[in-house]
């Protein structure tokens, strides 16, 4: 799977870069919203993991910019107060644990392949 990471934070874009690419994902990252935005076309990510707070812009402004596919949108901010309706937005979902997400992607994945190979 190809997936893009956001995060003006190079110590977790790295763990996150590394804990993916050691799952066998092809990993994008990027410390700014806008230059995610500015490739997102080129790369033809499957799903995006983005961190909500950052200085351009936050995780879901960006995430609302970017079409229909899966995304994530984290925090390690605590005491930031975000409304809970941004999780509830379109394909937006909270997991507890990256590897639910990617779980769920691997399922939906499938899923998609065998419709794919039933219908021929």
């Amino acid at each position: 799977m190809k997936i893009i990471i956001v995060d003006d934070n190079n110590d977790i874009r790295g763990i996150l870069e590394e804990y993916l690419s050691g799952s066998g994902h092809t990993v994008s990252s990027f410390s700014n919203p806008q230059e995610c935005l500015d490739t997102v076309e080129a790369i033809k990510p499957d799903a995006v993991v983005s961190d909500y707070e950052m200085p351009q812009m936050t995780g879901k402004e960006m995430l609302e910019k970017i079409p229909d596919i899966p995304k994530a949108l984290f925090t390690g901010n605590l005491g930031l107060k975000v409304p809970y309706p941004v999780f509830q937005k379109g394909n937006m979902r909270v997991y507890k644990e990256i590897d639910d997400w990617l779980n769920g992607l691997q399922t939906n994945e499938e899923n998609l392949n065998g419709q794919e190979n039933n219908s021929g």
